[in-house]
């Protein structure tokens, strides 16, 4: 393990009204700290040099400040108020915008602040070698409240910084700062740093007394020996610049090198003298690389996104114009989209038109080796991803860069790190995913990249839709992304690493030549091109155009018609549009045996469903094909001791079983409605997020349990109709209920149809929220609710492809219905606000 130190004590003395600090043998260590400085005017300053007081032109040409370090150099500069640029005072910008051009340094400051390390032949420091007078290893975390002292592992494989729940408890959040213990002025803020129960790293040992006698190059160093000291806090590339060595001390190959950090002085290597055998160990743990653990912001950000979705149909529309990066995307795709030989060509839709990146080269090389390791702890996994891999470079998708390639100088490249994804629902299925997040210096490929205009069908809207009619008929289109080509010059910011052989020392280099899983704008491009495309057949093919703009969701299209003839001739317009375009829409599904064998798929008594018959997983909801109706299935991932209450369950482990039961149409709203107050009541009690419920909510959560089974025999008809037709004389109403309680408020919605004296009512969906935290009476909680109902019933109306002849909405609250037959200008602007 690195161990951290911070520089010996420092001495002083007092010369030319500069305090510069030494530290004992480290000459790079000096640095200026404020003092009586005489402050100079810009004309003063061109007869005076305040570093030699005026026995050189200028502060640029003196011979006295060229001999300072450079942490002395910068802090005269601050002290005197100089640009950086020029080393001079004025007023506004610098007119000097030349790079400092030092080893091909791209910065815009003096060539005076490059410093460029030296090192003697031999292999040692040209710093001399002073004994410290009082050596450090460990550092300070400080907290809102309180300042903890520990060790850390710095390890540049890791793209996550992390540290143990237990610190973070201690500390009092995981946003924190952090100094070393000799130098607690200098506090380093570290961001992003995730929890885990545990980082899994073993006791580490430093005998620094023996390293000193066996490596003569590391002694003097401020270091201080260890024994089993159990570091709490790995720091990792997204605190960077906290690990990132500032001068080195390197002996001969294989022996340990030491580095001078922010935190002070590291030792890493082996610590084994040469012909000494021992068992080798890994620190670098593979649970910590590929580590899927969250912070406290980033849960609280998922729960966030969770109730938005939730949300979906009852939000107020953004009515705010296209913003400029959507103008931009926009203008990026149609001019980059283009169809050649069958298939579309688009682009990486870049923020701006001159990008620059940093050398993404190591981080993939570390996360490559990491997912190396794991296939071969893990042969099965290894063998679906080289399948994987296999069967992409068989389609094109993918392909080797020759060595000449490789060489061959492009302006910029980009290195991304692949990584298999498993789907539970989807047992045998693994998707490779391209990791455009993955940072360098604070900087990934997502970073410069536009997400695009939001060209997706609300998932609401779509499933509403499938509802409407008798016939139903649902596929995807198979590896959608892929079918998008890359346009050249951007397949290079799409390299990878791996290896074609196993017996293979070193990896390949490949390029994604279509799009990739995980670069943010793909999403839109994907959309994008599919609905162009599909707009070149409107005259031909209305109702085929139609059915892939507005009834397809990502990749999945669900439809609904009355009659068996029309989804066949629909499905088949469709199929052969998207064929057109390189687009293959395939899995077909229905509940008509007669469109299945039209479309040459096997009727649904032909296929193989398994213990739960005829059901198929369509937009994240369970469609039993046979009996024509949605059900609910009990996640497999739910521990069934947890709902037996053979233990409590943390406050994480109650919102995780909230979020595994998706319901986006709200059939199951009421039942699930009371495992959201019981989490906002756990979330009042200001527990942990692994901290277990108290005994009264646990009380509720047993509840709560207890009827979860039965929603697995419930059966909601897919169809909104099964008795009346589509004449006009079917007259349909949409009833709307609201409610509210100190808890929530809700809103449910109702389709009437009335065809002669048959009359049928079918559940179109519900919209549940909790109350808010701060305090909202009844009657304004029950105008909440009326407010929800009024968005749903509104969402409804403009998503069904039939009128809805009459609106009712219905409410048990006197203080509604008393405010809505009011002038609104009358009341508070809380109350104002909903009715207008």
């Amino acid at each position: 393990m690195p161990s951290v130190s911070s520089d010996s004590k420092p001495r002083s003395n007092k010369k030319d009204g500069f305090l510069n600090v030494h530290g004992e043998g480290d000459s790079d260590s000096n640095h200026v700290v404020s003092s009586k400085v005489k402050q100079y005017t810009s004309d003063e300053m061109e007869k005076e040099c305040p570093i030699c007081k005026g026995g050189c032109p200028n502060i640029a040409k003196c011979k006295r400040f060229a001999e300072f370090s450079c942490d002395s150099k910068w802090a005269a500069v601050r002290e005197c108020k100089l640009c950086r640029k020029c080393l001079r005072r004025h007023n506004g910008s610098c007119r000097q915008q030349k790079a400092c051009g030092t080893n091909g340094c791209t910065y815009l400051h003096h060539p005076h602040f490059h410093t460029v390390d030296r090192q003697q032949s031999n292999g040692t420091a040209t710093d001399a070698i002073v004994p410290a007078e009082t050596p450090q290893q460990s550092f300070l975390l400080y907290g809102p409240s309180k300042t903890v002292r520990t060790y850390a592992f710095i390890d540049d494989g890791s793209e996550l910084s992390i540290m143990e729940q237990s610190l973070a408890d201690e500390l009092g959040r995981v946003s924190l700062q952090i100094s070393s213990s000799n130098d607690q002025s200098r506090k380093y803020q570290l961001s992003s740093v995730q929890t885990v129960k545990s980082l899994q790293i073993r006791p580490q040992t430093l005998l620094y007394g023996d390293i000193q006698e066996t490596f003569r190059n590391l002694a003097g160093l401020p270091i201080e020996s260890y024994e089993n000291a159990c570091p709490r806090i790995l720091i990792g590339l997204d605190n960077l610049n906290l690990g990132h060595p500032l001068k080195s001390r390197e002996g001969r190959p294989q022996e340990p090198i030491a580095t001078k950090t922010r935190l002070g002085w590291t030792i890493y290597g082996s610590c084994i003298p040469e012909g000494t055998t021992t068992n080798s160990v890994n620190y670098h743990s593979l649970q910590v690389c590929e580590c899927n653990q969250y912070s406290d912001e980033d849960l609280h950000q998922t729960v966030k996104n969770y109730f938005l979705l939730d949300s979906t149909g009852i939000v107020k529309p953004d009515k705010l114009l296209q913003s400029q990066n959507d103008q931009r995307a926009q203008i990026l795709l149609e001019s980059l989209t283009k169809q050649r030989d069958g298939r579309y060509e688009s682009g990486l839709l870049w923020k701006y038109d001159t990008v620059r990146l940093p050398d993404s080269k190591p981080m993939a090389l570390k996360r490559w080796e990491c997912l190396d390791r794991r296939m071969k702890n893990d042969p099965q996994l290894a063998n679906v991803v080289r399948a994987k891999i296999e069967d992409h470079v068989s389609k094109g998708y993918i392909r080797k860069l020759s060595n000449e390639e490789v060489k061959t100088g492009y302006p910029r490249v980009w290195y991304l790190p692949i990584f298999p994804v498993v789907n539970p629902n989807k047992p045998g299925k693994t998707r490779l995913v391209w990791d455009a997040a993955a940072t360098v210096h604070g900087v990934s490929l997502n970073t410069v990249l536009l997400k695009g205009p939001d060209l997706l069908t609300s998932l609401l809207s779509v499933l509403m839709q499938f509802r409407e009619y008798k016939i139903a008929v649902c596929g995807d289109i198979r590896e959608m992304y892929h079918q998008i080509l890359m346009r050249n010059d951007d397949q290079h910011y799409q390299r990878f690493f791996w290896k074609e052989n196993i017996t293979d020392v070193e990896p390949s280099t490949y390029i994604v030549q279509v799009m990739t899983f995980g670069a943010c704008c793909s999403p839109s491009t994907a959309q994008y091109v599919k609905n162009v495309h599909a707009s070149k057949f409107q005259q031909e093919h209305p109702a085929a155009v139609e059915a892939i703009v507005k009834r397809h969701y990502v990749d999945d299209m669900l439809l609904s018609v009355e009659q068996e003839e029309e989804a066949v001739q629909l499905t088949r317009d469709v199929r052969e549009i998207h064929a057109s375009a390189g687009f293959e829409i395939r899995n077909w599904a229905s509940n008509s045996s007669t469109v299945l064998a039209e479309l040459d798929e096997p009727s649904t008594a032909e296929k193989s469903f398994g213990e739960d018959g005829c059901v198929e997983k369509i937009l994240g909801m369970w469609w039993n094909t046979s009996t024509d109706c949605f059900t609910f299935k009990i996640s497999n991932r739910i521990d069934e001791v947890l709902l037996s209450g053979g233990r409590r369950p943390t406050k994480r482990e109650v919102l995780r079983t909230l979020m595994m039961v998706f319901d986006p149409l709200g059939f199951i709203g009421h039942f699930l409605m009371v495992l959201k107050t019981l989490l906002q009541e756990i979330w009042r009690s200001s527990i942990g997020w692994d901290d277990v419920i108290n005994d009264q909510h646990f009380e509720k959560w047993l509840t709560w349990c207890a009827a979860l089974p039965e929603i697995a025999e419930l059966q909601i008809p897919r169809c909104y109709r099964s008795l009346t037709s589509t004449s006009e004389d079917n007259e349909v109403q949409l009833h709307t209920f609201v409610d509210a309680s100190e808890a929530g408020f809700a809103a449910v919605a109702y389709l009437r149809f009335q065809e002669g004296s048959i009359v049928e009512c079918a559940l179109l969906g519900s919209k549940t929220r909790v109350s808010p935290l701060k305090f909202l009476s009844i009657p304004r909680s029950e105008l909440q609710a009326a407010v929800i109902g009024v968005r749903l019933a509104q969402t409804v109306c403009s998503t069904l492809s039939f009128a809805v002849k009459h609106r009712f909405f219905w409410t048990d609250s006197k203080d509604v219905l008393c405010w809505l037959n009011s002038d609104h200008r009358r009341y508070s602007q809380f109350v104002a606000f909903r009715v207008s």
